[in-house]
């Protein structure tokens, strides 16, 4: 089992996902993940549904600092205006993903390294690694936060 989360999405069909195998693992996925996106046990991780490979990384990011997603693609796809002006991260053409309009990042998630494999003619798999930044500490600690301030407790969690 990987250290980090890794994602897989192939040029078509379901995401695939392998995550750490540790304790903290099965609580996440049974009492946070599953509440947000939808997951499939197989014999090797899970898969999801490529519409929620956003909220995936987001997630996945959020608990265990960062995650591998490898995307494949077509590098004789020629890049388009339905790439460039695209809204979602379906994008399988020659640009890796460099000209879709959308891309992957959000205000506090960046990619922050990317290694690129051709495996056949046509085929090419980039490997992008997105973590949060060192002030992130999750939605969570923020609504704990304001909850104890609006009840007047004390912000430091005992």
């Amino acid at each position: 089992m990987p250290s980090a989360p890794v994602i897989r999405r192939p040029l078509s069909g379901q995401l695939s996902v392998k995550l750490p195998d540790n304790s903290s693992t099965s609580w996440f996925v049974r009492n946070h993940l599953r509440n947000r996106v939808s997951l499939a046990r197989t014999a090797a991780g899970y898969t999801v549904k490529r519409k929620d490979l956003r909220v995936l990384i987001d997630q996945l990011s959020g608990f265990y600092g960062g995650c591998q997603v490898v995307f494949e693609y077509r590098r004789q796809v020629r890049c388009t205006a339905s790439c460039q002006n695209a809204l979602r991260e379906e994008c399988v053409c020659s640009c890796a993903g460099r000209g879709h309009a959308a891309g992957m990042s959000g205000a506090v998630l960046a990619a922050v390294k990317e290694t690129s494999l051709e495996l056949e003619e046509d085929l090419q798999e980039v490997t992008r690694t997105y973590a949060r930044p060192s002030w992130w500490r999750g939605p969570d600690y923020f609504r704990e936060h304001i909850v104890r301030r609006a009840l007047g407790l004390s912000l430091v969690a005992s």
